[in-house]
């Protein structure tokens, strides 16, 4: 039997569709959440490493404990010689990571078809 290539709670979208994961969080990727949403996205990568894009569209907030799940998810993929995309970003989302420099740690683009494009699909 094979792996579930989809997963779906009230607060994460995972989806392995065209050979990519689509990663979407559906709420702020705080210490409430970001523990859970780690071990949801770590669970399905697993199960078939390839290039991913996480659409943040949806997060109205992100803290401390929401760049590490982030960057968790991209050293995991890293170290598959896989790439995470990030989009879709909404501006509060947006300030947190110019303020922390992080523009040069993840691969950000405007939107799904950016990332689809950045990623050679």
């Amino acid at each position: 039997m094979s792996a579930p290539r989809e997963h779906r709670t009230d607060r994460v979208h995972i989806l392995l569709e065209g050979g990519l994961w689509r990663i979407q969080p559906l709420t702020r990727l705080d210490l409430t959440f970001s523990d859970e949403f780690l071990k949801d996205a770590s669970r399905m990568l697993s199960q078939e490493p390839t290039d991913a894009i996480c659409d943040l569209s949806l997060v109205p907030y992100m803290s401390s404990s929401g760049v590490k799940a982030l960057l968790n998810i991209q050293q995991f993929l890293k170290a598959h010689r896989f790439q995470l995309v990030l989009c879709n970003l909404t501006p509060e989302v947006q300030k947190l990571v110019e303020l922390s420099e992080l523009v040069n740690v993840f691969t950000i683009v405007k939107d799904r078809d950016a990332a689809l494009k950045r990623l050679g699909v």
